[in-house]
């Protein structure tokens, strides 16, 4: 039942979709596991995904839609002094790959490293370089001004060291929630027990992306639907699908349990 529902959650921001940036430099770990998850990605058509295809452009300027936007900006500042907002701030430090994996590893009681799962970490791995591709294909055809780029230049936002690093036109869709979302969906479809609890993290953690001022809540809501339209994608490759059976038959066997170790 709950695999069900994570199919049908995906296939509704596809119709959306349908109807309608990365600011950390990878660590060393990070570079030489998604080297790694490349060359299988590689062979994945939806890999090259165009993201700018399966989105309507955003809010311009002066539309109902921006001026939510902005209201919706405008009340997230309040909660940044906040147990929410201290969360958001440090959520932003998911944008990389084995961090997001960390967390995700609390929530699901599996270690997702690529000694404990390497089969379930290779098509996590995929699923998040095809997403962040489609991500920055969107950014191309929509360069949307950041928040403070126009609107709230005084917003140093809640990681004020995030927004000196951040480009001033890639907001849309954006790539931090594609990412963090199509990861959730794969990590759904395979753990079925826990798709409940790890929809409601992405939820809360691509929220964190609104609340600090980095994107619009319509870069939010676009990232989710962009990051469905990447999973649905990539699971009707063939390549991808076998993955998915790889990573099943590995989670059902004996795998460690989760233990922080960071």
């Amino acid at each position: 039942m709950i695999k069900r529902s994570v199919a049908a959650l995906s296939g509704a921001f596809l119709c959306l979709a349908l109807g309608g940036c990365a600011f950390f430099q990878d660590t060393p770990q990070e570079s030489q596991t998604e080297s790694t998850a490349k060359a299988g990605a590689s062979r994945l058509q939806a890999y090259e995904l165009d993201g700018g295809r399966f989105l309507a452009a955003p809010p311009t300027t002066f539309s109902s839609e921006q001026k939510a936007d902005e209201e919706a900006l405008l009340s997230t500042l309040s909660l940044r002094e906040m147990d929410v907002g201290k969360k958001a701030a440090a959520d932003m430090d998911l944008d990389v790959f084995w961090r997001l994996m960390d967390r995700y590893s609390s929530v699901t009681g599996r270690t997702l490293t690529p000694k404990a799962l390497p089969e379930t970490h290779e098509l996590l791995m995929s699923t998040w370089v095809a997403a962040r591709r489609a991500a920055r294909a969107a950014d191309s055809r929509y360069p949307r001004k950041r928040p403070w780029v126009d609107f709230l230049p005084s917003d140093e936002t809640c990681r004020p060291d995030l927004k000196a690093r951040a480009g001033a036109k890639n907001s849309y869709a954006s790539s931090f929630v594609t990412r963090v979302w199509s990861v959730a969906l794969a990590l759904a479809a395979i753990l079925p027990n826990r798709a409940d609890a790890l929809i409601v993290e992405a939820v809360s953690i691509t929220n964190s992306r609104w609340i600090c001022g980095l994107g619009w809540k319509s870069d939010i809501e676009a990232g989710r639907v962009l990051g469905a339209v990447v999973y649905s994608r990539l699971s009707s490759e063939p390549d991808y699908q076998e993955q998915m059976r790889k990573a099943r038959a590995e989670l059902q066997g004996g795998v460690k349990q989760y233990q922080a170790t960071r």
